[in-house]
């Protein structure tokens, strides 16, 4: 994928070369201009005496014309001049035309925790609720909510009669839609800020081709609810109370084939704050990016060096539009700028505070709390990111 600071390097490196190959052939072409201009000289002048001292006559004219040449010195210095400006320009496009997500660093805070210590959760499902800086964490049909130091301070939902639950969000108004699944087929429960259930939503109205729509994922974003079908490669959109909006069929988008979608998986699943849909897919070591007006970009390699992919996982966005992948395989979350530039990376599978142990979804708040859930009863680890 080509980008604009790989264009901006290889435009500086051209315009160096090109000034020197000015100040290189104009510095020749004064000299030529020179030594022809004394030879024109003597030439017209007394035959006899340039006779005499043509050898002492050429040596001067060839090592000596800056100092017996007031022209050439006068080419020369303009000569310096335009190469000094030249150095300038492409100094001040290095300075100023910097990544815009370049310097950014993520620190450890805490993990998730009760008045006995940190959770261990292995690879729970995490939802920020951003209107009162809380973060709902779902595990084995039981939902804690934490307040903004990382503390428990609620919990429900093991006494509910809903099925299984697979997932939540949270309406600005305190209201949790759960989206749950019994006997196959998937149910949509509305419940207050206690986890007390007060109605069931459905989809309505949704347009064809997504009637057999079923849907293992969902977020709030922007007054909109996006529904994800990870197997189908399919996204619904729709407003707060379930009514279809708009649909994205992410196969179609990307031009895979059915027998691709057979060896394919979509894992990870968020939206941005513009509204474009992320997900990655760890078979092709690719992060993607749908636009709302269906654009697709996408970026990522195979390799252990920083900046590829091993088997990645969840995907977000910061508020600078800079990407945080997690990957299982590295223990690691690594960090890109908008134009997918390798930044820096945390975690690494250690024992210390900071460490990752293969994780799986990465949540990024709106105060620049990044949440990464992990395996093996690690929990969830809390960290601030900071721009320079």
């Amino acid at each position: 994928m080509l980008n604009p600071e790989s264009v901006i390097l290889n435009l500086v490196l051209n315009l160096i070369q090109y000034w020197f190959r000015i100040f290189r052939a104009g510095l020749f072409q004064h000299l030529t201009e020179s030594i022809g201009y004394e030879t024109l000289k003597r030439v017209q002048g007394d035959k006899e005496a340039a006779s005499s001292n043509a050898s002492h006559n050429t040596g001067i004219a060839i090592y000596s014309p800056v100092t017996y040449n007031p022209v050439m010195k006068k080419r020369l210095a303009k000569a310096r001049l335009l190469v000094l400006s030249g150095i300038t320009m492409v100094l001040f496009m290095v300075l100023t035309v910097t990544p815009a997500g370049a310097a950014v660093k993520a620190g450890f805070l805490y993990k998730l925790a009760d008045f006995t210590g940190f959770i261990p959760y292995t690879t729970p499902r995490v939802v920020l609720d951003e209107t009162y800086d809380e973060v709902y964490v779902l595990f084995q049909n039981t939902i804690r909510v934490f307040n903004q130091y990382g503390m428990e301070i609620y919990r429900f939902g093991d006494d509910l009669q809903v099925g299984r639950i697979h997932d939540l969000a949270v309406r600005p108004d305190g209201n949790i839609i759960l989206l749950c699944y019994e006997e196959g087929k998937y149910r949509l429960v509305l419940c207050n800020y206690r986890g007390e259930q007060i109605s069931e939503m459905s989809l309505r109205n949704l347009h064809e081709g997504f009637s057999g729509f079923s849907p293992v994922r969902f977020l709030y974003r922007n007054g909109n609810l996006y529904f994800a079908s990870l197997p189908g490669f399919q996204v619904v959109v729709t407003d707060e109370e379930g009514n279809y909006k708009d649909g994205y069929d992410l196969a179609e988008i990307m031009e895979f084939t059915r027998k691709e979608l057979e060896d394919k998986g979509m894992v990870g699943f968020n939206v941005t704050k513009d509204g474009s849909i992320l997900f990655t897919v760890p078979s092709l070591f690719k992060v993607y990016r749908i636009s709302p007006d269906r654009k697709a970009t996408f970026f990522g390699r195979p390799g252990g060096p920083p900046g590829m992919f091993g088997v990645i996982a969840g995907v977000a966005a910061d508020k600078m539009d800079n990407y945080l992948v997690a990957d299982k395989l590295k223990s690691i979350v690594q960090i890109f700028d908008r134009n997918t530039q390798f930044i820096s990376e945390f975690g690494y599978r250690t024992g210390a505070p900071g460490g990752l142990f293969s994780p799986d979804e990465v949540w990024v708040s709106s105060k620049d709390r990044v949440f990464v859930s992990q395996s093996r009863g690690m929990g969830i680890s809390v960290f601030l990111l900071t721009y320079d």
